[in-house]
């Protein structure tokens, strides 16, 4: 099943960018012409901080497979201080690890309980970051080091 942010493609989207990027191109400008390439028409949903910031952690820390950057180890102190959003991607592979077939309600919440005790508190709803974890987990594309 195909998973849709924006009412776009959540995998193809950050396949693209990440393509984009591995060539030089700046993540923010890499995702926004990305979305707008797969037929994305809101300027505000091309750059919504959640899913780009959380998707750009990941990125830059090689968590994405067909990336050129090797994955690399990282504590969620480290990721939490570069990116709340990648904070919460983190939390939601880990997660994931340990309960693969979740969906993405269940998901969130176990993240959001997790970013609680983390930080002291948790958006009251996933803003975008954990639904493209959850997507690009489905498809395998989420790596480890």
């Amino acid at each position: 099943m195909t998973i849709k942010l924006f009412k776009t493609d959540i995998v193809e989207w950050v396949r693209s960018t990440v393509s984009k990027a591995d060539s030089g191109m700046e993540w923010r400008d890499a995702w926004s012409e990305s979305y707008f390439q797969l037929g994305g028409k809101s300027q505000s949903n091309s750059i919504k901080a959640c899913p780009l910031n959380g998707t750009k952690t990941l990125y830059e820390f090689g968590r994405l497979k067909g990336q050129i950057k090797q994955p690399e180890t990282a504590s969620l102190e480290q990721v939490r201080d570069i990116s709340e959003n990648g904070l919460y991607a983190f939390l939601a592979i880990e997660e994931l690890g340990k309960e693969s077939q979740i969906n993405h309600k269940a998901l969130w919440e176990k993240v959001q309980t997790r970013a609680c005790s983390i930080k002291g508190s948790a958006p009251s709803r996933d803003e975008g970051t954990v639904k493209v974890v959850l997507a690009l987990w489905n498809e395998r594309l989420i790596q480890n080091p």
